[in-house]
């Protein structure tokens, strides 16, 4: 956010001094939220966004996306502007899902000794593209969480045994539903996971708020939709318990204290739901 005077000297443009020294401050603030992780990399700026971020004139904004564009800052491409993707961002981005991942063998949801779904399918699940998914499996195989294990002509990636002995993972429980509030409409649900999923798939821009406020409503779904499934007798069907336990531990992970990671969970979550309610649809039609 700029400062009061900041903000009243964005919204005042006749001075061509003024709007100079504006554009450079704006600037300056852009480069702190890309350096503190606020615009994290890969993460899509608007001008509308930026603008009502920053408190600032949305006339100034181009001219502050041109000049940080020219600066390396930002990337454009046609008509959008995004946080530049470095190597090693994608590198972090690994470490953090591989950290979720050995949570999640932590939580019981991949068993010792059981093969592990093929590395497409993780990765649906995880809401990323293969390639990351490879990297963040191999840093567990070389923590010593994952091997290799002979199943007829095939080798599978398997949990070791040793991650018995893992810690339980960390748990930010769910804000309770306020006494007396009226439950989900099917549309709600379909609508909070869809607009999940396309927000994490376009990485715009949001504020902490916003994505805080996503997150809630996320775990609302999720609340609402293992009522139900606790209610009934436990499945016999492996796939249907562990979509059931993904949608349990994603709900009661901790939040990352950075919009985008966050934006990222909301996303896995809503995954995690809709693959739990193909399965109690495909049990219950």
């Amino acid at each position: 956010m700029l400062t009061p005077d900041l903000a009243a000297a964005a919204a005042d443009t006749t001075s061509p001094a003024a709007q100079d020294v504006t554009v450079a401050q704006i600037c300056e603030q852009v480069r702190t939220h890309v350096k503190s992780g606020r615009y994290a990399p890969g993460m899509g700026l608007s001008i509308k966004a930026v603008a009502e971020d920053l408190d600032a004139s949305k006339d100034l904004v181009p001219e502050v996306f041109a000049e940080l564009v020219g600066a390396g800052v930002l990337a454009r491409s046609g008509s959008r502007f995004r946080v530049p993707v470095a190597q090693d961002d994608r590198v972090l981005r690994a470490r953090h899902l591989a950290d979720r991942f050995r949570n999640q063998i932590a939580a019981g949801i991949y068993s010792p000794g059981a093969p592990l779904p093929c590395t497409e399918s993780l990765a649906g699940e995880h809401v990323t593209d293969g390639e990351l998914m490879r990297m963040a499996l191999r840093l567990l195989e070389d923590e010593g969480w994952l091997g290799m294990k002979r199943s007829g002509n095939c080798l599978a990636r398997v949990v070791r045994p040793r991650a018995r002995q893992l810690p339980p993972p960390p748990t930010a429980p769910p804000v309770p539903r306020a006494p007396g509030a009226a439950p989900l409409s099917e549309n709600d649900v379909r609508t909070a996971i869809w607009t999940a999923h396309n927000r994490w798939v376009s990485r715009q821009f949001q504020t902490p708020e916003a994505v805080e406020a996503a997150w809630r409503q996320m775990q609302a779904v999720a609340t609402q939709v293992l009522q139900p499934a606790v209610r009934v007798s436990p499945s016999p069907i492996r796939p249907w318990k562990q979509a059931a336990a993904r949608v349990r531990h994603s709900a009661s992970a901790p939040l990352p204290d950075t919009s985008l990671l966050g934006v990222w969970h909301t996303a896995w979550l809503a995954s995690a739901v809709r693959t739990l309610l193909a399965y109690e649809h495909a049990r219950h039609p």
